[in-house]
């Protein structure tokens, strides 16, 4: 059972908009529900089918004649969902525990990564994955802080591979984003460092949110 939900207008330069009209924004929905089962694979199958449900009510609300006549449902090799069809929009969708979320933009590329905030070993993780200025930014805090900082650092790097439904391990020690949000380094083949924006929002003192697209 749907506990909240909540959605976001996020516009062109990363900003929550109050417009409503998803041409000129990214839509972003995030749900938390009251439980999951507790086998891992029984719950994956469940959040996908929530976060997949969730990603129909939002295109249905704004895009109910080609949802239901023209467009349909893919999925890539790597697994990313995707809409075939005329003029479709971007989607992506994500899950941690009680929570899931999804984005469907008008960007050439969108990808949503959210995490329920909890305790890691940051100094592991910086020695492997972060770039300088990430692991700098990362390491000043302490506590619930820098477990918050080092959420923002993960899900704005996956928010970026499944824009483009590319392999996560294969990329993540190549692609570095300061604390403001701005890329500091990005394979070539992904574009260039000003082509991504990105909105990144703690939300409910509990989820991180990361959105980034391709303009």
């Amino acid at each position: 059972m749907k506990i909240q939900q909540k959605t976001f207008h996020i516009d062109s330069k990363g900003n929550i908009s109050d417009r409503l009209d998803i041409h000129e924004a990214t839509r972003i929905d995030i749900a938390q529900f009251d439980h999951f089962s507790s086998n891992r694979k029984q719950r994956r199958d469940s959040q996908s089918l929530v976060a997949r449900e969730l990603l129909e009510s939002s295109l249905q609300r704004y895009f109910p004649q080609s949802l239901n006549s023209s467009w349909a449902f893919n999925k890539s090799e790597a697994g990313k969902p995707f809409l075939s069809g005329k003029d479709v929009p971007s989607i992506s969708i994500s899950h941690s525990d009680d929570w899931c979320a999804c984005a469907v933009s008008t960007a050439s590329s969108v990808g949503i990564d959210v995490e329920v905030i909890r305790h890691q070993d940051w100094e592991s993780y910086c020695k492997l994955v972060f770039h300088p200025e990430e692991t700098k930014w990362i390491l000043a805090a302490s506590d619930r802080e820098r477990d918050i900082h080092g959420l923002i650092c993960w899900c704005r790097k996956e928010a970026i591979v499944k824009a483009l439904g590319v392999s996560l391990s294969d990329v993540i020690s190549t692609i570095a984003i300061s604390a403001e949000g701005e890329l500091i380094a990005l394979p070539k083949e992904f574009g260039e460092l000003s082509d991504w924006q990105f909105f990144t929002k703690v939300y409910s003192d509990r989820l991180v949110i990361a959105v980034a697209w391709k303009n």
